[in-house]
């Protein structure tokens, strides 16, 4: 009986602990942890690209200060449902790119993907943006699915090479492809992508599961085994090597040569396939380089250097109306290229042009009208 009763004071002590510790948990992560502009549950691990977004996927987040719903089609794409067959008669774009390709912090319906269709007509614009992608993964992206769409034109968007993102194996916590440059030759690297917990054994396999759940059991591991290292005496004392300017430098050189070296290859795999890339950028160093490769490139740094067009909450994207503004700015590009023309697509612009003229003529013959009945008049005077 003695021993039942101390049976049942356990549990009830230990389910106490396990609601306080849930309870804390999720003060600390109100606290702590700001919501995901982003879901996480819309996002998959990808043994070619690393991470990819998971068909069929949707989630809703309130982080910009208003909801923004994400839906994932079929195949994968912040998109509506589309057909790898191209209809006849239409004018495809497909687009590359990272978060503000994807439409970060933004719905659907005001991302530039979607506004600039709005601009032409047959014209078709399929989304193939992924947060957190370098210029790496957008290639791949295009061999493995871009290609599929027939695609006329392909855009790849490059606003920013945050976090050096296609110099590394592993960005934001996980494995990526990779290439490099072996005597001027692109070659891929780490593919098969290893997943997160490729080689973990099952305490370390339940020890990230937990440091992803719970923010409270991360930092508090975190503190744990710092602590613990200066009690033995292990706390790293090693004074890290100074980066001289000259190696900063150098890194950036090779930076921007492998980005190049990647979008040189992108532009030929679509010529190659049938198809015109054009780079839109926001890095005047990489617009001029590209140019000089003989690729077509277009700088949107100016028109987008608009304060006004951040996001809330230092959130480092665009928001509704800088999205207005880069889809006006990549149509208007289209059209002075003579990439879309307008019999395939007249803008908005074009229309309100034709207009002005057909106005102007009229006001014309109207002029001329009033000018004879003026003279007919003052004649009779």
């Amino acid at each position: 009986m003695q021993r039942k009763v101390v049976v049942q004071r356990l549990a009830l002590v230990s389910a106490s602990i396990l609601v306080s510790l849930v309870v804390l948990d999720v003060v600390y992560r109100w606290i702590v942890e700001p919501e995901d502009v982003v879901p996480r549950n819309l996002g998959r691990y990808d043994s070619t690209l690393g991470w990819a977004l998971k068909p069929n996927a949707s989630g809703t987040s309130g982080a910009t200060g208003s909801d923004v719903t994400y839906r994932i089609n079929s195949k994968g794409l912040r998109d509506r449902e589309t057909t790898y067959d191209k209809p006849a008669g239409t004018l495809r774009l497909v687009l590359l790119g990272d978060s503000r390709t994807f439409g970060y912090g933004v719905q659907i319906e005001q991302h530039f993907s979607t506004l600039l269709e709005g601009y032409f007509k047959n014209v078709e614009v399929i989304n193939l943006g992924v947060s957190g992608y370098g210029v790496d993964q957008e290639l791949l992206a295009f061999r493995t699915e871009g290609v599929k769409y027939h695609p006329d034109i392909v855009i790849g968007y490059v606003a920013h090479f945050g976090g050096q993102r296609h110099m590394y194996a592993d960005r934001w916590g996980k494995p990526k492809p990779q290439f490099v440059l072996r005597d001027g030759v692109l070659t891929l690297t780490n593919v098969p992508v290893p997943s997160v917990t490729a080689g973990m054994d099952f305490p370390d396999r339940v020890d990230l599961s937990m440091k992803q759940l719970s923010p409270l059991y991360r930092d508090l591991s975190k503190a744990g085994v710092r602590l613990l290292k200066r009690i033995w005496g292990r706390a790293t004392t090693e004074t890290p090597t100074a980066q001289t300017s000259a190696d900063a430098a150098a890194f950036v050189d090779r930076m921007y040569a492998l980005a190049e070296a990647i979008l040189k290859e992108t532009d030929t795999e679509v010529k190659a396939a049938g198809g015109r890339f054009v780079l839109v950028t926001e890095i005047p160093r990489l617009h001029r380089d590209c140019l000089k490769l003989g690729m077509t490139s277009f700088d949107v740094s100016t028109p987008l250097a608009n304060k006004r067009f951040a996001l809330p909450n230092k959130l480092g994207h665009i928001n509704e109306a800088g999205n207005g503004v880069l889809a006006w700015e990549i149509a208007q590009f289209f059209l002075r290229s003579g990439l879309i023309t307008p019999r395939i697509g007249p803008t908005a612009c074009e229309q309100n042009r034709r207009l002005e003229e057909g106005l102007e003529v009229r006001a014309q013959a109207e002029r001329k009208r009033s000018a004879g009945k003026h003279s007919h008049v003052w004649g009779e005077l």
